[in-house]
């Protein structure tokens, strides 16, 4: 896809909370993106640190559109979400926590395969994850990654890559945004994206996610308690049965390896710990 005007506009909307020391590297990976039609939504759930002060040095520096909204109060990412999309006028959305990034090729990717193939409301890609703690990047390879309609096997597990993942307006608007009232807001809105329009994948590492400790994925019972609860929305179908087995089958064997990695002797386990509670 060459670089014009022409080509659609996406919104990048930045969801920061004390991110202050990590929103240069996220938004400097997204304005020197190869696609250059794109608009920034900031918005900061009530930072108690320079998150605000510090995007809008940056972001006035650039000749990029954007926005920057200053939540008074924290709320929830679903609510902040919902706010955000309000002030998108791209065709394409793609949400990101500021202490996420990208590859410089990200959205140009993304955009001319959703042109290319606009049967799918979604995309997504595989990525890398990055341990603060260790200073160390792995390749995120997703073995269980599907594309087309990939609903009723997204009830069984969550295999979505939904870091830098791009989806179009028009779809969020159709399926009513996101739940404000769950805390799984990218599973949720996944399915019932799946459940109604077809999602489309590239196997290509295209974003990165910053593991650290304040990862709600590190807070395995919380995690366990809103996927069943998740999961109880499709009852009716026996998929979502399977995946409700599969979260107890999930949260016992983290349980498990988390004990095992608190042992001296267990430094491996620790590595395989760290890994699987990535997502």
């Amino acid at each position: 896809m060459t670089d014009k005007d022409d080509n659609p506009l996406i919104s990048i909307i930045c969801i920061c909370w004390n991110h202050e020391k990590y929103i240069f590297q996220c938004l400097d990976s997204i304005l020197s993106q190869s696609y250059s039609n794109l608009e920034i939504v900031f918005i900061d759930n009530n930072s108690t640190d320079n998150s605000v002060k510090e995007a809008q040095k940056i972001l006035s520096k650039s000749i990029k559109k954007y926005t920057v909204i200053e939540r008074k109060e924290n709320s929830g990412v679903s609510k902040n979400l919902n706010l955000a999309v309000s002030n998108c006028k791209g065709k394409y959305v793609m949400a990101i926590s500021t202490d996420d990034w990208l590859t410089p090729d990200s959205i140009e990717k993304k955009i001319t395969y959703l042109e290319s193939n606009p049967q799918y409301a979604l995309v997504y890609t595989n990525g890398y994850i990055y341990y603060e703690n260790q200073d160390l990047i792995v390749p995120y390879i997703n073995k269980k990654a599907q594309q087309g309609n990939v609903f009723k096997q997204l009830l069984k597990n969550n295999f979505i890559f939904i870091i830098g993942s791009v989806v179009n307006l028009e779809t969020l608007k159709q399926i009513g945004l996101y739940n404000e009232k769950t805390p799984i807001e990218d599973w949720d809105i996944c399915l019932r994206i799946a459940q109604e329009h077809e999602i489309g994948f590239i196997d290509q590492k295209l974003a990165y996610y910053r593991k650290h400790d304040n990862n709600i994925s590190n807070k395995l019972k919380l995690m366990l308690t809103n996927e069943i609860t998740l999961l109880s929305n499709y009852d009716s179908y026996f998929e979502a049965k399977i995946g409700k087995l599969n979260a107890y089958i999930r949260y016992y064997k983290l349980n498990i390896l988390k004990t095992l990695s608190q042992l001296p002797m267990y430094i491996w386990v620790k590595k395989i710990y760290n890994y699987k509670t990535t997502l």
